[in-house]
């Protein structure tokens, strides 16, 4: 737009007065398409355990989770890092601490600090 037609210039705003659209919302979450769904990468890695606890605690409306000591190598860095978190498993998925087992972790990231974004148990 030239001759002063631009946003905030009085004939911007007297052909937009009265549209449908004026002071409506378009964020409203409702109304996306399948088209706006964000996807989120999921990582497996490969973990060996170091410690924890096979006892349960609720995790949520579906599940449960243990309290696990691992290390894995950084999918990016290639850096080897040793963390205790709290890993999601399901319930039908019996599950016990073994030193140096080989487990299979599901997430939806790794954060800067080496902890895992929402990780979940994988059945072996």
């Amino acid at each position: 737009m030239s001759g002063g037609e631009g946003r905030g210039s009085t004939a911007y705003d007297e052909r937009w007065r009265g549209h449908p659209a004026q002071g409506a919302d378009l964020s409203v979450p409702a109304l996306r398409s399948p088209a706006w769904l964000k996807l989120k990468p999921k990582l497996t890695l490969e973990v060996a355990a170091t410690g924890g606890s096979a006892a349960r605690m609720r995790w949520g409306d579906w599940g449960e989770a243990v309290m696990l000591a691992f290390r894995y190598t950084h999918p990016r860095t290639g850096a080897p890092v040793e963390i205790r978190q709290a890993v999601r498993v399901p319930r039908d998925l019996p599950f016990d601490v073994t030193r140096e087992a080989r487990l299979a972790v599901v997430c939806w990231g790794v954060m800067p600090s080496g902890i895992l974004r929402h990780p979940l148990l994988a059945a072996r």
